[in-house]
């Protein structure tokens, strides 16, 4: 905060107050989850890399719309489709990272997109992981690519891999899901 006084004319000195720095989301998020209990390191960097990861898809320009960060291992993005959006995940137990087409409650649309998998694949340019999961409500379509969360130094290269992947399934898959919305 900077204060000056100010004076118009003869009046007396008033107070001028100009905010130089304000919290940001960051501290917001900490406050909010120490009032829940308090994080964990793990839980602290991964707020660190979601915060990190946003800024580095700004500076590039990306067209993906990030939502909020969160102390999680993932982080959504909307496509415009209330049946599915893409979320990047970091796995740090089996130091994976993904991106993944995220179906949280359509069997019906999962099995439409798998009757067209060659397709898609041939988009994407690789095979992906395709995961019905019976027995959960949710299904996904990931892809994925080894890497140690733990180690800063690589941060860069795992949020340009994550960047490169969310605009590529973010390029693909509406079309495909507007296919199956018509059906």
């Amino acid at each position: 905060m900077k204060i000056e006084l100010w004076q118009i004319g003869d009046s007396p000195y008033a107070p001028k107050f100009e905010i130089i720095s304000k919290p940001n989301d960051w501290a917001k998020t900490v406050r909010e989850s120490i009032g829940q209990g308090e994080l964990t390191d793990t839980k602290l960097n991964q707020l660190e890399f979601w915060n990190r990861f946003k800024e580095y898809g700004k500076a590039k320009k990306t067209k993906l719309r990030f939502q909020k960060t969160y102390p999680q291992h993932w982080t959504n993005i909307s496509i415009g489709h209330s049946d599915a959006h893409i979320a990047l995940t970091i796995n740090s137990r089996e130091n994976v990272f993904g991106a993944e087409l995220y179906i949280p409650d359509n069997k019906e649309l999962y099995a439409n997109l798998l009757e067209q998998k060659n397709a898609i694949e041939e988009e994407l340019g690789e095979k992906a992981e395709w995961m019905e999961l019976p027995g959960k409500k949710a299904s996904r379509i990931r892809i994925t690519v080894e890497g140690n969360f733990e180690n800063k130094g690589n941060w860069e290269g795992y949020f340009d891999w994550l960047l490169q992947k969310g605009e590529k399934l973010h390029s693909i898959f509406p079309k495909y899901l507007k296919q199956n919305s018509n059906n």
